[in-house]
């Protein structure tokens, strides 16, 4: 059974989406919405504000009675660096909380397990941060997309076609001055589809680059599979004892 805090966070949590998602509303949509009291969605906003994720961008306009205050998600509050690492080029972006490109650069550079490959990494996310304009405080920390099976710690990798040293996250540590986590790049994809573009609990995605590579979501939620294999078209057998890949 939820305990009193499950269901305040739960409650947050729904009031913060319906912000995020409709970009301005007022607290009586709030709650006729979620069908929740004025007293908890009330609850639920100061928590946000405090934290500084809302904020109140001005008043609707009246319909014969005291004019509604408009909420807005305070998108910049929180940023994510994103790196996507291949054989022979490095990308990197800044987003914000609604998965907006505040900067992005590409260059090319050969994959190698090297000091000045891992400086070059760092210094790409400090370029990032230096040119995107944004405070350091905001950083919630660095996603590095791979071609690699990534496991559920998100920072073994089990096989891929360039990183043959497992070790990387571990080399990695010591030019990193963020929290970072590894994701296969398809799934890295695909979560950036499904949280832009939702139009169901369950898809499938499909990532066609150098590469072939696809990721499934079911019931909202990354379905990851055996091994973190699910979503692997890339490696699926077509023709019974045909050619190898």
């Amino acid at each position: 059974m939820a305990s009193t805090i499950d269901v305040r966070q739960k409650n947050i949590r729904a009031v913060f989406r319906l912000i995020y998602d409709r970009g301005t509303v007022s607290k009586q949509e709030i709650a006729n919405h979620l069908m929740l009291s004025l007293p908890t969605v009330t609850q639920s906003i100061n928590t946000l504000r405090e934290n500084g994720l809302i904020y109140e961008s001005g008043n609707f306009q009246s319909t014969g009675g005291r004019r509604a205050r408009a909420i807005s998600c305070n998108a910049n509050v929180r940023t994510a660096i994103g790196l996507d690492v291949t054989g022979r080029h490095l990308s990197g972006a800044v987003v914000n909380l609604k998965g907006e490109v505040l900067y992005s650069e590409r260059m090319k550079t050969e994959f190698g397990h090297r000091e000045s490959y891992y400086r070059e990494m760092a210094r790409m996310v400090d370029r990032c941060i230096g040119k995107s304009g944004i405070d350091k405080s905001t950083v919630l920390g660095v996603g590095i997309s791979l071609p690699g099976i990534v496991s559920l710690d998100r920072k073994t990798i089990s096989k891929s076609a360039i990183i043959e040293d497992f070790s990387f996250y571990d080399h990695l540590a010591p030019y990193m001055n963020y929290p970072y986590i590894f994701v296969n790049d398809a799934n890295a994809g695909g979560i950036a589809e499904f949280w832009h573009f939702r139009h169901s609990s369950n898809m499938v995605y499909l990532s066609l680059r150098n590469t072939v590579g696809g990721a499934i979501f079911f019931r909202d939620e990354l379905y990851n599979g055996d091994q973190c294999l699910s979503g692997e078209i890339g490696h699926m057998a077509l023709i019974m004892n045909g050619r190898p890949c």
